[in-house]
């Protein structure tokens, strides 16, 4: 019994060193870093053929298995040393739409062994978001493919624990925040690799301090440009017109941001030609005003203008236009439509405004200019009674249209020069022009002087019709005429005789202002016995000359009588 027992325990011994062996083997095949405790436990059966006698095993930390195979068993517990990767994310601020945007992505240590191999951060970004950068000490980054950002690192990171991590190089990620991104964007990042297995790659499931999220809260300037319209004044006394507009640019987001370039453009009808234009700005930090002799558009905010949180800049836009003639101009349409009304619209560059839909506007224009004006003429006297009499005429020129007049002057039928002191009116004044006139026979023999007056001028807009004036004025007429008779000549002297030949004179003078026509003196004894004078004017004559013979018969009388008539249309019948 002694050597069999010898020789089972020698076998027990060589059978539990194969077991023991084939444990350490075991544990060396097991993932590196897999867990960090290991327990090892060894089984010893007697051979077939031989009992253990025994209730207790003598190895240590041995027990006995009663279950009736007669074993004995040890274990053994042994700590694995193995990392535990750790990954943080976190941004720096408020991201805000338009800027960019900083993310810190950090890798710990918290496990009892340092990282091996290579760690990948894998950050798929969200449309939102456009990459930018991402750098760190011993990290290399790219974007591939669009979208995902990849670093990875051979650089060990020491070992940790929960309570104390050893921290890894930063990775700073920059990125680009768009409008989508608002009013918040998560964001998720994927630590794998460094010898820690629980955290393996995608697609593969991840534990939570592998795949942080960060939730970000997205700032956003909501900027709109608004037109309204004012009015339209005008024509002032040159003619110009000025149409009112009102321009408001606000932030109604929760960012600050900026806009422009802001152009104003008005389109007018086809009859107007724009002169010009000014504005005024107010609001804080609104550009300085300005203005512009073209005809627009007018850059009223430049590129970059900033406008704070809830800020409203205002622009007040005055432009002036004239009429390139007299027809009436288009209204606006149904929707504002350039060249239909006075058109005008305020536009900031696509995609920096909420709304488009107010940024046009329209309002009907005014008449054309109205020139008008009037002339009133008047003399210094209602009547006239001699030739060379000065008449002085004056001539009130009034401007009653809408548009101020140049170039004034009146013309005179029967005046050669009028003079007017001022050439030049605006709406609603007036100048006394001056003009003489000198009486002439005709005139006296006419009865009346009818003059016209024109005044004419060069209106600022618009066609002006030149107006008129009539005075007439009345002579004072004193027809009157006498006729004389006498014996100029005997031609034997003394008293007449039978045969003398008796010279008569017959002389018919215009004793009144006026002409007399067509005037006949005649005598019927004397030869010639009458003359005819075309026209005799005041203070002429008109004498008939003329022989007489004395007859028997007239000395048979005594007395030798001889009668002289003139007739004119004066005295149709008269006689001396």
């Amino acid at each position: 019994m002694a050597d069999t027992s010898n020789r089972n325990a020698a076998g027990f011994r060589r059978r539990l060193a194969l077991c023991f062996a084939s444990a350490v083997l075991a544990l060396a095949g097991m993932p590196a870093f897999a867990q960090t405790s290991v327990v090892n436990r060894a089984t010893v059966t007697p051979p077939a053929g031989v009992a253990n006698p025994g209730t207790t095993c003598a190895a240590s930390g041995g027990a006995y298995n009663a279950d009736g195979n007669q074993e004995c068993s040890a274990s053994d517990t042994d700590s694995v040393a193995a990392p535990l990767l750790n990954l943080t994310k976190a941004h720096t601020g408020d991201f805000t739409v338009g800027a960019n945007g900083v993310y810190t992505l950090q890798a710990s240590n918290t496990g009892t062994a340092p990282t091996t191999g290579t760690i990948t951060v894998t950050d798929v970004l969200p449309a939102s978001l456009t990459f930018v950068s991402a750098t760190g000490a011993g990290w290399t980054c790219a974007e591939a493919p669009a979208q995902t950002v990849t670093c990875t690192s051979t650089t060990p990171i020491a070992a940790g624990s929960p309570a104390t991590p050893t921290l890894g190089a930063p990775i700073t990620l920059t990125v680009a925040v768009a409008a989508a991104a608002a009013p918040s964007v998560i964001n998720t990042a994927r630590a794998s690799g460094g010898g820690d297995d629980t955290c393996p790659a995608a697609p593969a499931a991840t534990l939570a301090r592998c795949s942080p999220s960060d939730t970000t809260t997205v700032n956003q300037a909501l900027i709109n440009a608004t037109k309204s319209a004012i009015n339209v004044t005008g024509p002032s006394a040159a003619a110009v017109y000025t149409v009112n507009y009102t321009v408001t640019v606000s932030n109604t987001g929760t960012a600050a941001g900026t806009y422009g370039t802001l152009i104003d453009t008005p389109v007018f009808p086809a009859n107007t030609s724009i002169t010009g234009a000014s504005w005024t700005t107010t609001g804080a930090g609104a550009p300085a005003g300005g203005s512009s002799t073209a005809s627009g558009p007018y850059q009223l905010a430049p590129a970059a203008t900033a406008i704070a949180v809830g800020a409203t800049h205002s622009y007040n836009v005055s432009i002036t236009f004239i009429y390139t003639n007299s027809a009436l101009p288009t209204v606006c349409a149904a929707t504002p439509t350039p060249g239909s009304g006075l058109y005008n619209d305020a536009s900031l560059p696509p995609g920096q405004e909420t709304s488009t839909t107010d940024n046009a506007v329209c309002l009907n224009p005014p008449s054309p200019p109205a020139p008008l004006m009037t002339v009133d003429k008047t003399a210094s006297t209602a009547t006239y009674a001699t030739p060379n009499q000065i008449v002085n005429y004056s001539y009130l020129v009034t401007n009653t249209g809408n548009v101020s007049i140049s170039a004034i002057a009146v013309a005179d039928d029967r005046i050669a020069t009028v003079t007017c002191p001022v050439t030049t009116l605006a709406p609603g004044a007036d100048t006394t022009c001056t003009g003489s006139y000198t009486i002439t026979q005709a005139d006296l023999d006419n009865g009346t002087v009818t003059n016209i007056a024109v005044a004419n001028g060069t209106p600022a807009g618009g066609t002006l019709t030149p107006p008129t004036d009539t005075v007439t004025i009345t002579a004072t007429q004193t027809p009157s005429q006498t006729l004389t008779k006498v014996l100029s000549n005997d031609s034997t002297g003394g008293t007449a005789a039978v045969g003398d030949v008796l010279t008569y004179t017959v002389t018919l003078t215009n004793t009144g202002n006026t002409t007399l026509t067509g005037v006949v003196v005649s005598d019927p004894k004397i030869t010639p016995n009458s003359i005819t004078c075309a026209s005799v004017a005041p203070s002429g004559t008109c004498i008939l000359s003329g022989a007489y013979t004395v007859l028997q018969a007239d000395a048979d009388a005594g007395t030798l009588q001889n009668m002289a008539t003139a007739t004119s249309a004066l005295c149709p019948v008269g006689g001396a």
